[in-house]
């Protein structure tokens, strides 16, 4: 009998073991520790021509060099996407932004993100839009100025899907670009 009860005890205290060990998963792992947001100035070729495409974002840093968000980017004024015609276009796209800041705290620091979302491209002349899918890889350095305020500077490109324009190929969309980028919030931790 002593035995049995000293047997079920072991095995009460090694399922109680077993079973307070917590899975570690990935939101375990990542802390809340910060929230930017800012603006974003794009310098591309857009067709045969050079545009300016101009921007926000906001979003939460996680382990001080994970960044969740949220971004947009609009053409500034209109555009021609070759030189023969009198076609006048402009061009938004939103969507999620994901980055990683390695050594985020380090005052110069390399930045990577990815922006996946939709967008649309309109013909002014015509009065024709269309929906597209924008990927967009970036990489670059950032400098932070003051706690609250970082300055970045890189490039990326522009990966433009599924736009059913007739007169428009989305190669024409879909071109490298650079970069300027002003971010203002706060991180706290280390």
């Amino acid at each position: 009998m002593k035995k049995t009860i000293l047997l079920a005890f072991i095995a009460l205290m090694i399922s109680a073991t077993a079973f307070g060990q917590k899975d570690e998963t990935l939101f375990n792992k990542l802390k809340f520790t910060g929230a930017w947001g800012g603006s974003a100035t794009n310098f591309a070729q857009i067709g045969e021509n050079y545009t300016t495409l101009t921007g926000g974002y906001g979003g939460l840093e996680f382990s001080k060099d994970i960044f969740i968000g949220f971004g947009s980017l609009t053409s500034v004024g209109d555009f021609f996407l070759d030189n023969t015609s009198n076609d006048r276009y402009r061009m938004s796209y939103s969507g999620l932004l994901l980055g990683y800041s390695p050594k985020a705290y380090k005052s110069l620091h390399l930045q990577t993100n990815l922006m996946v979302g939709s967008g649309s491209l309109r013909n002014l002349e015509l009065n024709e839009s269309d929906d597209f899918i924008a990927v967009q890889p970036y990489v670059g350095v950032e400098l932070n100025v003051v706690r609250w305020m970082r300055i970045g500077i890189g490039g990326g490109y522009r990966a433009v899907f599924d736009s059913d324009l007739p007169a428009i190929q989305t190669s024409s969309l879909s071109n490298a670009f650079g970069e300027v980028r002003f971010k203002f919030g706060w991180s706290w931790g280390r």
